[in-house]
């Protein structure tokens, strides 16, 4: 009769009933003890699973959760608490993702190319910055001392490459961590499709030409037409009949006409 007067209060003293809750929480109850039992363990639940006093919230999903504790006297008996809801509120988890990046020949890049600058398309996967021209390494066979500028972003960026002296490719790559993202992870190395480039010095020297009597042509000539052979330093395009001027002593109106090439 006397185990029947004998008992023990348990409540969950923090957090309180209705409470919203993020991180890690102390969990505290006390035990009111009626008669002769003693406490031998105090035992916390989240909606039914064992925890222990420090509750790590990021271990269970956002929204309501119940708490109780339950004290087991020195019978083994165990006494349960009412139960205490909250609410985990958690922000979302850290971004440890890198971003990544491609890097190819710009739309409308000439391939191959004599002209400067030689553009390529740099893409991030998300905003980032501290990108700059210091951060694209140009490789290839072509000769100079090449200058990169950096324009655009803060996630598709436009990378300019000058300063081609001879002639080769010309190839770009961006290796991985010159850049960052707004949680500071820093970028893969870069991936590419079409990141090369052929560059090819601008030819500035003039072809030349001689013109003279044709093998075979008599000299001098009863007969028409009088054949000469204009020969080009190299192949040209354009040059017709009106572009030989016929000079001397010969009258009559001469009409010239041009073949081969």
């Amino acid at each position: 009769m006397a185990q029947l007067l004998s008992s023990l209060i348990v409540t969950i003293t923090s957090p309180t009933s209705g409470s919203t809750v993020k991180d890690t929480i102390p969990v505290n109850a006390s035990v009111g003890v009626i008669g002769f039992l003693t406490v031998s363990r105090v035992d916390f639940y989240v909606d039914g699973n064992s925890y222990s006093v420090s509750w790590n919230t990021t271990s269970t999903n956002n929204g309501s959760h119940t708490l109780t504790a339950v004290a087991t006297d020195n019978l083994g008996v165990r006494w349960n608490s009412d139960p205490v809801t909250v609410t985990v509120s958690n922000g979302p988890p850290p971004d440890t993702t890198p971003p990544s990046v491609t890097i190819n020949q710009a739309a409308g890049q000439a391939d191959p190319t004599s002209a400067s600058p030689i553009n390529f398309t740099a893409v991030f996967s998300e905003p980032v910055s501290g990108f700059t021209g210091s951060d694209v390494t140009i490789s290839g066979t072509a000769g100079g001392t090449k200058t990169v500028t950096v324009s655009g972003g803060p996630s598709t960026y436009t990378v300019a490459v000058s300063g081609m002296t001879t002639s080769g490719t010309v190839i770009a790559t961006i290796a991985a961590g010159v850049a960052s993202d707004a949680a500071g992870n820093g970028n893969t190395a870069s991936t590419s499709t079409d990141n090369s480039v052929t560059f090819n010095v601008a030819d500035t020297t003039p072809p030349t030409v001689t013109i003279n009597q044709a093998a075979g042509q008599a000299d001098p000539t009863s007969a028409a037409p009088i054949t000469f052979t204009a020969v080009f330093s190299e192949p040209v395009s354009g040059f017709t009949g009106s572009d030989v001027t016929i000079s001397g002593t010969a009258g009559g109106t001469k009409t010239v006409t041009v073949s081969g090439g």
